[in-house]
């Protein structure tokens, strides 16, 4: 047993004097992984802000929209009741006077209906005839006197 335990003695005093082990070596493709381990955790980070940055932007944006529709709305109806009220003022306005220019223009196609081109040119030559026989047999004032006849020599 002794034997044994001098075995045991020197295989114990030998890996007391032997090195420590060297601390495991990091492959080049093991810190690279790390190193984009890292940096996805940065970019991810990022990426989180910038989604809750959006959502917060796009509720501003939904509210302003709901208050600009209703304004727009409210725009909208103002000027159809507008519309609608001009509208109104115009055809009751028209209502009152209708009645005066309809029988107004019924007269006034009856007289244009009864024109006739011809008879009124032939009736009015007629009424001015003997106004113009007469200035056709009185001398006209700008033309020169006539020298009395003479008679032969």
């Amino acid at each position: 047993m002794s034997d044994q335990c001098s075995d045991i003695e020197k295989k114990i005093n030998f890996m007391k004097e032997a090195p420590a082990a060297p601390p495991p070596v990091i492959s080049r493709q093991e810190s690279r992984l790390e190193s984009l381990k890292k940096e996805l955790g940065t970019l991810e980070a990022i990426y989180l802000n910038t989604q809750k940055e959006v959502e917060r932007i796009n509720s501003l944006v939904e509210k302003e929209l709901v208050t600009l529709y209703k304004e727009a709305h409210e725009v909208e109806l103002k000027r159809v009741n507008t519309i609608k009220g001009c509208l109104q003022t115009f055809t009751t306005s028209l209502s009152n006077t209708a009645p005066a220019y309809l029988e107004a223009m019924r007269q006034l196609i009856v007289c244009v209906d009864e024109i006739d081109g011809d008879a009124d040119i032939n009736k009015f030559v007629e009424s001015h005839r003997e106004l113009l026989q007469m200035q056709n047999d009185q001398p006209s004032p700008t033309s020169p006197p006539q020298p009395p006849p003479t008679s032969p020599p």
